[in-house]
């Protein structure tokens, strides 16, 4: 959301009333002195006409109806005959703003600056036209200069505020609105600026105050409130409440693109991807030219697994973002990683990581892919790089702790789980990983009190229930052990991977080595799963139960899916024997012995 009133431009009537309420103020002798060294004396004629000058009520007239232009023309007439009116360059200057000719306003005001250095309103409006021209350290300067002359101007202090607030002096930008709040010249606007300012101030409580605050005024914009809030909300991670929010938001001003971008990532977050599209491709239509939808749509299409579409729109947004390509670098690095290109996946995380090199998710990314390219060295020493920057990662500790499962390390992997699980009792991940690693060591009870836990936290952690079935397959409770298997295929079955293919290659351009390895809550952490080790799992409980063809169908599929997975030939090949299919047994055992001669002869 950005702060309120950066398009908000003063009238003729605020120029006037400050110019009034401000000549009061000044030393009377420099007034005279101003007049004696800068003007000409006037006639009596001429200042009579300067008082009743049907000029004047042509510049009032032009600003009531909106014609800036107009009010252009008749104050350059109004100074070509009284060229030293302070109050006309000023008013000129602010038509010329309102018109974003924010040089020729710049001149009036350097004109009337010179003329008039003492005075408050030049200084001021300076400062506003350079803070709308983006010139924020400069309409600062300017800013300082008239709240120097009057340190209660209310106007002055928001603008310094706006300007602190662009230039993330959030701290001043908070002092200046507290200021103006304190003076009783607050509205509506000024609530929700302060909103944002606690907002990057990470002082949530106090910005939600501030935005209950701003609903008390009877002119509040309710769709900017409930838009603030609804950002407010993402941020503290209540997405549901900011959905509700944008929702409202929306309602009021349904043709707003920011908020549907916003309401478009809040969906994405939540794994709601065809509503997050719907609300990108709304926002599309609205500015279409606005590049931010190749980087919000390339994440979606990740979600959705579309593959190819994901590609395309990450790509649009690397080119389309020369100054924001962190976050795009490691979408584009996930979405490699999962096609199981390592080493471009390498190359854009190195570069999020040079945009932002304190970015906790990119290290993690970092670690995995070291892992995943089996360089443990490598992917240790970044963890513990990572645990450096954030002791209490979680997911970190997780990855280091499957590291080591992978080294058969398992007294470190159990110290990394142990710390993960003390610093989050309740983290369901942590406890299935626990789980797993004590079941691979044997200690049956212990992994059984891990998993039962996890589930009792997420009852629909199929990880949980995966690693429960091999536990019960192990104590020879077969049916007990496919039931849990059945549930967890249930909870996330396979069609949920199927991914789009790339055009014409007839298949998904995916390199299949080198992932299957390590806890299976991993995969989770990394959106994916390993479909070939549960039906191979299950497979071997139905052999157990006597379900042959079960089991046959369940072996062919993990045969699929792993792309070979050579001891299978040997367990299918002895059910095809026991059900009397010899030659295809016969074929299994050739395929599992030509394996093992290859790797005697190694």
């Amino acid at each position: 959301m950005k702060f309120t009133g950066e398009k908000k431009i003063f009238s003729i009537t605020w120029v006037r009333k400050l110019f009034s309420s401000k000549v009061q103020h000044e030393d009377p002798q420099i007034q005279q002195q101003a007049a004696t060294s800068n003007q000409v004396p006037q006639s009596p004629k001429n200042s009579l006409l300067r008082h009743f000058n049907i000029t004047k009520i042509k510049i009032d007239l032009a600003d009531h109806f909106g014609k800036e232009d107009k009010v252009v023309h008749y104050c350059t007439r109004y100074l070509d005959n009284f060229p030293n009116s302070y109050s006309t360059m000023c008013i000129r200057a602010g038509a010329y703003g309102k018109l974003k000719k924010y040089n020729e306003a710049i001149k009036d005001l350097d004109s009337a600056i010179q003329l008039r250095p003492r005075r408050f309103m030049a200084w001021c409006l300076r400062g506003v036209i350079k803070g709308l021209g983006k010139s924020y350290a400069e309409a600062l300067n300017d800013l300082n200069q008239a709240i120097a002359i009057d340190p209660i101007d209310c106007f002055a202090l928001k603008w310094r505020a706006f300007c602190c607030f662009k230039l993330k002096s959030y701290d001043q930008a908070l002092l200046d609105l507290n200021k103006v709040i304190l003076l009783g010249f607050s509205d509506a606007f000024t609530y929700i600026n302060r909103a944002e300012i606690n907002k990057k101030l990470n002082n949530h409580e106090e910005a939600h105050k501030d935005i209950a605050a701003a609903f008390k005024f009877e002119d509040i914009n309710k769709a900017l409130a409930y838009g603030t809030r609804g950002v407010l909300n993402l941020e503290c991670k209540n997405y549901q409440a900011s959905i509700n929010d944008l929702t409202k938001a929306l309602n009021l001003r349904p043709n707003d693109d920011n908020f549907l971008r916003i309401r478009s990532g809040v969906y994405q977050m939540l794994g709601h991807s065809d509503a997050a599209l719907e609300d990108l491709e709304k926002a599309c239509l609205l500015k279409p030219e606005n590049t931010y939808q190749y980087a919000l749509r390339g994440a979606i299409y990740l979600d959705m697994r579309l593959w190819f579409d994901s590609l395309i729109n990450l790509n649009k947004a690397v080119e389309s973002h020369p100054n924001n390509k962190a976050i795009i670098f490691g979408n584009r690095a996930e979405l490699l990683c999962k096609l199981r290109r390592y080493d471009l996946a390498l190359e854009d995380i190195k570069q999020a990581l040079k945009l932002e090199p304190k970015n906790i998710i990119f290290h993690q990314q970092l670690t995995d892919l070291y892992r995943r390219q089996h360089k443990y060295e490598e992917a240790l020493t970044q963890a513990n790089f990572t645990l450096l920057l954030s002791p209490n990662n979680i997911n970190t500790l997780i990855l280091r702790a499957d590291i080591c499962f992978i080294q058969k390390k398992y007294t470190d992997s159990l110290t990394n789980l142990n710390d993960a699980i003390q610093i989050d009792p309740k983290n369901p991940y942590a406890l299935t990983a626990r789980g797993e690693l004590f079941f691979k060591i044997r200690r049956f009870g212990n992994a059984l009190k891990d998993i039962n836990e996890s589930l009792k936290i997420k009852a629909t952690n199929f990880h949980a229930l995966e690693v429960r079935g091999s536990i019960l397959k192990k104590q020879h409770k077969y049916q007990d052990a496919l039931d849990d298997f059945n549930k967890s295929l249930e909870l996330y079955p396979l069609h949920l991977i199927n991914q789009h293919p790339f055009p014409n290659r007839g298949e998904d351009h995916i390199d299949n080595s080198g992932y299957d390895e390590g806890f299976v809550v991993t995969h989770k952490m990394m959106g994916e799963r390993n479909f070939s080790n549960i039906y191979l799992k299950r497979g071997d409980t139905y052999y157990k139960l006597n379900e042959y063809e079960l089991a046959l169908s369940d072996y062919d599929q993990s045969l699929k899916l792993s792309d070979g997975n050579i001891p299978i030939y040997k367990k299918r090949a002895y059910i095809l024997h026991k059900t009397k299919r010899l030659d295809d047994a016969l074929m299994d055992i050739h395929k599992y012995l030509k394996y093992i001669l290859n790797v005697l002869k190694l």
